[in-house]
């Protein structure tokens, strides 16, 4: 009858807490990431908001016409601040058949404490 040495015991047992915390740590790391993701998506979701109302309104004052009453909600979209910039990026003017047009590229910059966005948007004159 055959049995299994301490050393070996030994070793088997360290080799299954290596594996063991390797993959706690990718478990961790998954998680952290996916909650970033989720923040990062909602910032988005908000953000698209923002940039169609004006600067300085919390999320929940531009929102107040749908009638929102889940307090939760309410009390996360009235936390959500966001500040709005506009700027130039590009403009040309060219004459064509004696009209002038001037093409321009904006962009939008909506952005909170820890995220930003930027919206693009081309305007003919």
């Amino acid at each position: 009858m055959k049995a299994f040495t301490l050393i070996e015991v030994i070793i088997a047992v360290a080799l299954s807490f290596v594996i063991s915390a390797v993959a706690f740590s990718i478990a961790s790391n998954t998680k952290h990431f996916i909650s970033l993701s989720e923040q990062r998506n909602g910032f988005y979701y908000k953000a698209s908001v923002a940039a169609l109302e004006s600067d300085g309104k919390n999320v929940y004052e531009m929102l107040k016409g749908f009638n929102i009453r889940n307090d939760a909600v309410i009390k996360d979209l009235k936390r959500d601040r966001f500040e709005k910039r506009s700027f130039t990026e590009y403009s040309t003017t060219e004459n064509i058949d004696n009209n002038r047009i001037t093409v321009t590229l904006n962009r939008i910059k909506i952005y909170d404490k820890h995220n930003s966005l930027n919206i693009y948007y081309p305007e003919i004159k």
